[in-house]
């Protein structure tokens, strides 16, 4: 019985060996180059850090998450006052609603940035400018990330009329901006400059208050603003609304919509497992020690399997005892029932036909199931009848009727 299960159990053993060593692995850290823009990322890419910033430039007013439509913003933000509204996205996609709605918010006195790497044709002639459409479909770069060129190095320029020293920012990071090439001269102001010189912040004055767009939402992310002192670049910007603000809102309605736009179905959760290294490698081994043991500890040992012999038809054998015992008596008439009663629970037991009634149709039925010519099963009945009627058996008779249920057992099937 140990030699069964010791293959088995050190297999077992192996495999949890595997298993317990390969957890205890640390994996390595690789450089988390994914541009998220998502203010819960602590990752190089996220905008954890501005997210901060903001809730500590304005110590006295806590930072709203809006993750609803402009014109559905949550009852707390009145659609009157200073309020101060962050957006950044990769790709800015409002309907012609939603801006007007914006712009409704900026002429009642609201700040808005809309920070993001292009934005749509609503969007581009409703602030009049035009750039590169980095999201065209076909449109391919070499080196690219999400279908955009990244360069390793960045730096941005901030206007000197308008901002104290110093006045550019740098990093030697993915340089994920864009620039605007045209824009109303005659109502935009240009405050910002990437590193072609063309404008990457304008200025928007709406009634009592301002839109400021801009194109390189790389300047909100952890890694710019860690950099050096670019933390200042930020607090440049903010300087462009009023100390006191009554509501500071991040606004996460675009850059959601735009990931539920274009998420993908799904993954299953065997998929999502197999992707830890650890699990992967546990059922890998699992399948080979399975298959192992399937090819070693379960190998059948083929035996020679002897003939049986067909069963032997013991009613006659019993018959035949039992005749002889009550011939030995000279009790013919019970000897007579007691045959008549084992032929017929034979009948029963073997050929599913009923003996309460023996009629013209019995041996008919009985021949046709049993093998036996028709006219030797009448000639057995008649003799039966014989038996029944008589209250004193001859010993002739006796003997016929034994020969032939003797020879109905040894024909029947």
């Amino acid at each position: 019985m140990y030699k069964k299960i010791i293959v088995p159990a050190l297999l077992l053993l192996t495999i949890i060996g595997c298993v317990i060593f390969l957890l205890n692995q640390e994996p390595e850290r690789a450089f988390d180059g994914r541009i998220t823009l998502d203010r819960n990322h602590k990752s190089p890419y996220g905008t954890w850090v501005a997210h901060a910033l903001l809730q500590k430039h304005f110590k006295n007013t806590p930072v709203i998450i809006n993750k609803t439509a402009p014109d559905s913003y949550d009852s707390s933000i009145p659609d009157t006052g200073v309020n101060l509204i962050v957006i950044v996205d990769k790709y800015f996609e409002p309907t012609m609603f939603e801006l007007d709605t914006l712009v409704q918010l900026a002429y009642n006195g609201s700040h808005i940035f809309i920070n993001s790497m292009d934005m749509n044709d609503i969007a581009k002639d409703f602030f009049k400018v035009k750039a590169r459409s980095y999201y065209e479909q076909g449109f391919v770069f070499p080196e690219t990330y999400n279908g955009v060129s990244i360069d390793d190095s960045f730096f941005v320029t901030i206007d000197s009329n308008n901002f104290a020293a110093p006045f550019k920012y740098g990093f030697l990071g993915a340089a994920y901006a864009n620039s605007f090439n045209e824009w109303d001269k005659k109502y935009v102001s240009p405050l910002g400059f990437s590193k072609n010189g063309k404008p990457n912040l304008l200025a928007y004055k709406v009634g009592e208050g301002s839109i400021y767009v801009m194109s390189s939402p790389i300047t909100f992310t952890n890694f710019f603003l860690l950099h050096g002192n670019n933390h200042q670049y930020f607090k440049r910007l903010l300087t462009l609304v009023p100390e006191k603000v009554d509501h500071v809102v991040w606004d996460e309605y675009f850059i959601n919509k735009a990931i539920a736009d274009t998420k993908p179905e799904s993954d299953g959760i065997l998929r999502v497992l197999m992707r830890q290294e650890a699990f992967k490698w546990a059922i890998y081994l699992a399948l080979a020690g399975f298959l192992f043991y399937l090819l070693t500890g379960t190998k059948r040992r083929q035996q020679i399997i002897k003939p049986h012999e067909r069963p032997k038809n013991e009613r006659l054998e019993f018959v035949t005892t039992i005749g002889k015992l009550y011939f030995d008596k000279g009790d013919h008439k019970n000897l007579t029932d007691k045959l008549s009663y084992q032929w017929f629970d034979y009948i029963r037991t073997h050929y599913k036909i009923s003996t309460q009634v023996i009629d013209a149709t019995f041996p008919q039925k009985l021949a046709a199931k049993s093998g036996i010519p028709e006219s030797e099963i009448t000639d057995l009945v008649l003799t039966y009848k014989k038996v029944q009627e008589q209250t004193v058996i001859a010993p002739q008779l006796l003997m016929q009727y034994h020969e032939q249920l003797t020879t109905f057992y040894q024909k029947s099937i």
